[in-house]
């Protein structure tokens, strides 16, 4: 704002200007636009301090965020018109121009073409015309409309929307669409790696039919006192042998910073407090490093600059410093240690800044003489591959020795990975008309950027990785990339899978091309709200949860044209003129540049009603599996070790296996069982019903799955009224190599753990199958926990029964329950419930499918069966029962001590009763020597008493006439106190 005797005035540079004197105000009408801003200079900009985060085309509308304080005054051209390959613009489209108010923008601001429409002016070029066909949007800074000094940024459907910019710009992100929005993470990190994002296409939801309205939430930083990302520090201090001395400089920013006049080298020899310098010359690009090094160095290392006063031992403290003062330093000065003698230092990749107090955890250690890694550094903060190290294939063999990850690899020729091998690189280049085959069960690791000019395929487990969150990965000269998925196999076309994209761009319609349209969905998870339970899918409901959305529109068609989203799940069938039989299995090919680094999907709670499951469809964005434990740490709410965290902690895969019934609750007339389900936590995981194999613990390329959003964690956006959202985050630490076998392969895992776990299967003939785990895991407890310890598994009514544990105080019925691993001794006992819809009253068994941990490998295990009084040997066999149809939340508890009577079948236990069967309806007990029968009691598999006898005979004969079913059990009480139960079969 600008005074002038005690006179305001605002000048508004659209054409209106405003005096306030004395509380009356005089409008006059500016006939001439000014392009100019009174007594302010404006920011110059750089390629990347902004970015274009949203187009809109039938509002006619856009969103941009700075990345850097604007200074008031400052103006940037936006235009619609293509640039021709120089730094000029013609005319014939439009072009506004933006100036910042006298305010001045802060950093991480979004400003709106329509919101902010009083710090817009149309330009001579005339009002833009996003609405035309394949427009994309330009912005630029310059003397005059249409000449440019700097391009900022673009962002358009394709290279044509954008139009063709000097050599070496490259701030431009292609959306596949006319219209689209940025909606990646906003909150917490550096320019750097906003700017990264945004031109990451995977996350962006391109459209053909507007997005507005656009969110207008404003991007924070990172607090950082050290400054991340934004000075030179050093990255690499090689104390070798005789002059074989090197100092490499590391420059985290993603501008070109020169060292000549400007930065120093300092060496503190023998404890000395004063410093021999030498005045570094020359530049350091963008994530890239500077190399200096002894003049009579002799490891065949080629160094920027050279100096034969570089010499230092491992005692000799080095420092950079800048014009005044010292910015980073290796040592102590002032002490004479050794504290790096006779080896090398190699910074770690996470360290982001430079250090004025020496800490050797910030640093690895290397073997004297150890240069492999010199010449370039894989900070987090980005890096760029040296030229200087680069082998070529051309059909047979490698020009320089296999590729690592410090070397560019050239494909001049076809490479298979099933044939060749998988291999690593710093850079990747797929030359035209070359085929490169990432075969099954092979992996392939680039640390930093891909570059496609020929074919690249993934076959289904087969697993590409990149490590450098910010490197690119691009299609270029009519190049293809794709992945081939193939799922698991199905038994009925109407069987759905859970998919998600590894690419960018992908179509639903170009995707799931097997798929029926109106068999294809998306999950809404803005529309999830479970306030009432069904009780039989009659539409007669009860306050509580059943995991049913209430209304029915939480799940969307897919139309053909949508673009799959990265990081989002969708559910599809196989087509049903297709499907040739069980066992067929479901492929697609999802083509486009594939998915890198950090992508946010957004997550919702709506707090209308605190005890339903807040239920969101995601899915694994990588054409690689993702370690479940790295997703957890990411993103499960913890209110001391991850606070920022919005997930509840567990995992639910679909794994189809039981028929859609119309007694199982949902908003269809047939629908789906909740129990098909398989679920991973923190405790560990358990199978779905019908599949007795248990998920491992990583997420395949390609699969969607369930998550919730946790009640207790902080929202980080209201959307309205109870409806809050937050991010869940994916990044290339969760990446893994292998891992990718085709849905539920188990992995054994090898090493000893204090955990101890028990999975207790449900099993019936015809197929019938449930699972439950109870593990003792450090950070349980026995009440109530977060579900990544407690898992719920959802009981609506359905032709379906499933085994569960249960917790006291809740309500809750689990099918992974945490406890406290101090619980675990020969006292402890386990509340197992049952629940079953079927009413052809088939025979159960209960039986241990697996343990872990040496007090249940070391003790016996019992299950009691509270409705019959009998304790069985779980250790040794399986428990049979029947039962009627019901919920029955204590029907068994597992146990480490037996103080009742067994149920046994061993021959030995019987050795004082003789049994026969006289004929089809008598049965014959009998006892020898001194001893005889008191009491004879005859029980069916419900636990109903239907005979007893309480003669006290050495013989004694039973009808069975009111025994209807072919098993049941006899428990006999002889005079010497022994308690004999037998399951035996009526003839």
């Amino acid at each position: 704002m600008i005074y002038l005797n005690n006179i305001l005035i605002l000048l508004k540079i659209a054409g209106l200007l405003i005096i306030a004197m004395n509380n009356k105000y005089l409008h006059c009408t500016v006939i001439l636009l000014c392009t100019f801003f009174v007594g302010y200079a404006q920011t110059t900009l750089s390629e990347g301090d902004i970015s274009i985060i949203g187009l809109d085309t039938p509002s006619e509308d856009f969103v941009f965020v700075t990345f850097v304080d604007l200074e008031a005054g400052t103006q940037i051209y936006f235009t619609d018109e293509e640039p021709a390959g120089n730094n000029s613009i013609g005319a014939g489209e439009g072009t506004v121009l933006y100036t910042a108010p006298l305010s001045g923008i802060a950093a991480g601001q979004v400003i709106s073409y329509v919101a902010n429409a009083s710090d817009f002016s149309i330009t001579s070029d005339g009002n833009i015309q996003l609405a035309d066909a394949g427009d994309g949007l330009l912005a630029y800074q310059g003397a005059a409309v249409g000449s440019v000094t700097t391009f900022l940024h673009a962002v358009g459907e394709d290279l044509v929307a954008i139009g063709t910019y000097p050599s070496g710009f490259s701030s431009y992100v292609l959306i596949g669409s006319d219209d689209g929005e940025y909606f990646g993470v906003r909150d917490g990190e550096t320019a750097a790696i906003y700017f990264s994002e945004v031109n990451n296409s995977s996350n962006w939801n391109g459209s053909g039919s507007g997005v507005s309205p656009f969110n207008l939430i404003n991007f924070t930083f990172e607090a950082d006192e050290n400054n991340d990302c934004s000075e030179l520090f050093i990255s690499e201090y090689v104390e070798g042998s005789s002059n074989n001395k090197y100092i490499e400089i590391y420059n985290p920013t993603n501008q070109v910073i020169t060292l000549t006049n400007t930065y120093v080298l300092q060496i503190y020899a023998n404890g000395n407090n004063y410093a021999s310098t030498i005045d570094l010359v020359g530049n350091i690009e963008p994530f890239g490093v500077f190399l200096i090094s002894h003049n009579l160095a002799s490891l065949g290392i080629v160094a920027n600059q050279l100096s034969s006063t570089l010499f230092f031992n491992g005692n000799d403290a080095v420092a950079l410093s800048n014009a005044t003062n010292i910015i980073d330093l290796i040592g102590v000065i002032g002490e004479d240690l050794d504290f790096a003698k006779d080896t090398g230092l190699k910074r770690k990749n996470n360290i982001q800044h430079p250090a004025l107090v020496y800490d050797d955890l910030e640093w690895e250690v290397l073997a004297e003489d150890d240069v492999s890694s010199l010449g370039f550094h894989f900070g987090d903060c980005g890096y760029v591959c040296t030229s200087s190290k680069i082998t070529s294939w051309n059909g047979v063999n490698w020009s320089d020795g296999s590729p690592n990850k410090y070397t560019t690899a050239i494909l001049n020729n076809n490479y298979n990975t099933s044939l060749n091998g998988g291999f690593e690189a710093c850079f990747l280049e797929v030359n035209a008309d070359v085929s490169l085959v990432i075969g099954n069960s092979t992996t392939l690791e680039i640390q930093n950027g891909v570059e496609v000019k020929g074919d690249l395929i993934v076959e289904t487990q087969g697993s590409f990785l990149q490590i450098n969150n910010l490197a690119n990965f691009e299609v270029v000269d009519n190049g293809t990339s794709y992945v081939q998925k193939t799922a698991a196999a199905i038994n009925s076309w109407y069987e759905y899978t859970y998919w998600s994209s590894p690419v960018q761009a992908a179509t639903i319609g170009n995707t799931l091309v097997d798929a029926p349209e109106s068999r294809r969905f998306w999950f809404n998870a803005q529309n999830w709200l479970d306030t009432y339970a069904e009780t039989g899918n009659n539409n007669a409901a009860v306050i509580g949860q059943d995991d049913i959305d209430d209304n029915g529109d939480d799940w969307q068609y897919a139309n053909s044209n949508d673009i799959m989203i990265p990081g989002v799940g969708y559910a599809a069938t196989y087509s049903a003129s297709k499907f040739t039989g069980a066992g067929q299995r479901y492929s697609c090919v999802f083509t486009g540049a594939f998915n890198n680094g950090i992508i946010t999907v957004p997550v919702y709670r709506n707090d209308a009603e605190i005890n339903d499951s807040n239920c969101n469809f995601i899915g694994n964005p990588y054409p690689s599996a993702i370690d479940v434990d790295a997703f957890f740490s990411e993103n499960v709410y913890n209110a001391i070790s991850n606070p920022l965290g919005v997930l509840g902690g567990a995992i639910y895969l679909w794994s189809q296996n039981t028929a859609p019934s119309n007694t199982t609750n949902g908003n269809e007339a047939y629908n789906f069982s909740q129990s098909d389900y398989a679920i991973i936590n923190g405790t560990g995981s358990v199978a779905a019903s019908g599949d007795p194999q248990p998920p491992n613990r990583f997420i395949p390329s390609c699969q969607g799955f369930f998550v919730s959003f946790s009640n207790n964690a902080t929202a980080t956006n209201m959307v309205s009224g109870n409806l809050l959202s937050g991010n869940v985050t994916f990044n290339n630490t969760m990446r893994v190599s292998g891992n990718n076998n085709q849905f539920y392969k188990q992995v054994k895992k090898t090493g000893k753990s204090i955990s101890n776990k028990l999975w207790i299967n449900l099993t019936a003939e015809g197929g019938l199958f449930s699972q439950t785990l109870v593990g003792y895991v450090e950070g349980a407890t026995d009440n109530l926990d977060t579900s990544f310890y407690d898992a719920t598994r959802n009981l609506a009514t359905g032709s379906f029964a499933v085994i569960y544990s249960t917790i006291e105080k809740s309500i809750h019925k689990f099918a992974i329950q945490g406890k406290s691993i101090n619980s675990l001794n020969l006292n402890e006992e386990v509340i197992l419930g049952f629940d079953t819809s079927i009413e052809s009253n088939p025979v159960y068994k209960i039986a241990i499918a697996k343990i872990e941990g040496n007090f249940l490998e070391g003790n016996t295990i019992y299950l009691e069966d509270t409705f019959t009084g009998f304790t069985h040997n779980l250790s040794e066999s399986a428990y049979t029962f029947s039962s009627e149809t019901g919920v029955f939340n204590n029907r068994f508890k597992l146990k480490f001590k037996n103080e009742i009577t067994l149920h046994v079948e061993e021959e030995k236990q019987l050795s004082n009763l003789l049994i026969s069967n006289l004929d089809d309806e008598n049965v014959q007990f009998s006892v020898s020597k001194n001893l005889v029968i008191e009491h004879v009691q005859i029980i069916d598999l419900l636990g109903r008493t239907l005979v007893e006898s309480q003669e006290k005979k050495k013989s004694i004969t039973v009808n069975l006439e009111r025994v209807t079913g072919v098993i049941y059990f006899a428990k006999v009480t002889l005079s010497n106190n022994q308690v004999i139960v037998k399951t035996l079969l009526k003839k």
